[in-house]
C-alpha cells in the first residue's frame, strides 16, 4: 500500500486529523473484517501535533482533552483492534486500577494484578 493511498497519507495531504465514521465501509482502511469482529466503527488519523489545531477551545477547564493526545493512543495501536482491547477500554480497566489504588480499596500490586486478571479473561473470552 503506498503511503497517499492510505489513511494517514490522506492525514498527510490534508494536514489536518479527518474523521472516518465508519471504517467497514471506508475504502482506505485496511483492517475492516477486524474492525468489524472488534465493534469498531469509527476513526480519527490525527498528526502528531492535533493539539496545535486552531479548533479547540480556549476554556482552561478543556485544556486537558487538547493534551490527552500526548498520551493517548487509539485502541489496538501496538497491534490490531482487537474485541479484548476494545473491552478493555470500554470497561474503563485502566481507570478502574488507579482509582482502587489511589482510593486505598486496593494496595498497588493488587490493584495492578486484578486489572492483568481483567485483561487476560478479556483476551480468553475474545
Amino acid at each position: 500500500l503506498k503511503i497517499e493511498d492510505s489513511l494517514i497519507g490522506r492525514v498527510v495531504h490534508e494536514g489536518r486529523p479527518i474523521l472516518i465514521p465508519n471504517v467497514l465501509t471506508e475504502k482506505q482502511y485496511r483492517y475492516p473484517e477486524l474492525a468489524r469482529k472488534a465493534g469498531l466503527c469509527s476513526l480519527i488519523p490525527a498528526l502528531s501535533d492535533i493539539e496545535k489545531e486552531d479548533a479547540w477551545p480556549d476554556d482552561p477547564k478543556l485544556r486537558i482533552f487538547r493534551e490527552l493526545n500526548k498520551l493517548n493512543h487509539p485502541v489496538g495501536r501496538d497491534g490490531p483492534p482487537t474485541r479484548a482491547a476494545v473491552k478493555a477500554v470500554s470497561r474503563f480497566t485502566l481507570t478502574d486500577m488507579y482509582a482502587q489504588a489511589v482510593t486505598g480499596k486496593l494496595k498497588p500490586d493488587e490493584a495492578m494484578s486484578w486489572a492483568a486478571d481483567q485483561y487476560k479473561s478479556f483476551v480468553a473470552r475474545g
